[in-house]
């Protein structure tokens, strides 16, 4: 892998001396659900799979700078003026070969314009393709895309997200908002929604929509919720004290808490500090492939 890169950055100092630096990009391959491939048939299949990739490459771009990454990855220094059309006929070809709609040849491409006429560019040019290839990996329609500025910038708030994530609960930075619950038939509020929100001061407010997927793609989303679960029964615990009303609260959990977090246990009455004729409702859409017992957890 290591002389690969090399021999990438090596061959794009030759270009920039050449005067030929933007006719050549990296390119980015990945076979999708490739370990499948390996468990259903066994390593040998997985093995002859990886040859096919490497002859469809070479025989698409042929005198190319082509390499095996790791496991299913490849990389390439691809020519720019026609490489959406070979990369496209290599996908074609390797869809032909496998013949099989689950497992697919994706890509990413780095396009580079006049501005960027370093040779050290390189040395990222790769990790961008591969974020481009990362988008499409789930998309059925497409096998390719074109890294984009926005690509770079969602991956440094996933990054920022999990460096950063337990700072946010110890000093705050996540807070609890609630979202009327509105009876349509009188208008009157009903309830509450608990809702989640990351006031960064790096980058603002984030939206659930970036931080609660890297939550459960880390494995920290049970976590965010017993944070928020904590907050809404102090919250609880302080109106009940004080004498004032309060209403039903809805919480949004991950079905990732039932394996990670055991909440049947972990948030009973006594550990919640509020009474159990209090009722907390579980409305997530994503406890439903969870036993009934589960959508009614916790109660309070």
């Amino acid at each position: 892998m290591h002389a690969f890169f090399r021999a990438a950055v090596a061959h794009a100092k030759r270009n920039l001396r050449n005067g030929t630096f933007l006719q050549e990009v990296p390119v980015y391959f990945n076979i999708t659900n490739f370990r499948k491939l390996n468990t259903s048939y066994g390593i040998a299949r997985g093995d002859e799979c990886l040859r096919a990739v490497a002859h469809i490459l070479r025989e698409h771009f042929p005198g190319r700078l082509i390499g095996r990454l790791a496991a299913d990855n490849f990389a390439m220094l691809a020519g720019s003026s026609d490489v959406t059309t070979r990369v496209s006929a290599a996908c074609r070809a390797f869809a032909d070969y496998i013949q099989n709609s689950g497992i697919e040849l994706k890509a990413g491409i780095r396009f580079y314009d006049t501005s960027e006429n370093s040779a050290a560019i390189f040395q990222y040019g790769f990790n961008q393709a591969k974020l481009a290839c990362n988008t499409v990996k789930s998309d059925a329609n497409h096998c390719w895309a074109a890294y984009t500025e926005e690509m770079g910038q969602r991956d440094a708030i996933r990054h920022y997200i999990r460096e950063h994530f337990d700072e946010a609960l110890q000093k705050g930075f996540l807070k609890v908002y609630y979202q009327p619950v509105i009876r349509t038939l009188t208008g009157k509020i009903c309830g509450v929604e608990a809702l989640s929100r990351w006031e960064s001061p790096a980058h603002g407010r984030l939206s659930p929509a970036d931080f609660i997927p890297v939550l459960e793609e880390t494995h920290l989303i049970h976590k965010l919720d017993a944070y928020v679960i904590d907050r809404v029964c102090h919250h609880l615990r302080q109106r009940i004290d004080d004498g004032r009303p309060s209403l039903p609260v809805s919480l949004n959990l991950s079905r990732l808490d039932f394996t990670l977090a055991n909440p049947r246990h972990s948030w009973t009455p006594a550990s919640l500090r509020i009474p159990p004729t209090r009722d907390v409702n579980v409305t997530s859409s994503t406890a439903t492939s969870q036993p009934p017992a589960t959508t009614a957890t916790p109660h309070s």
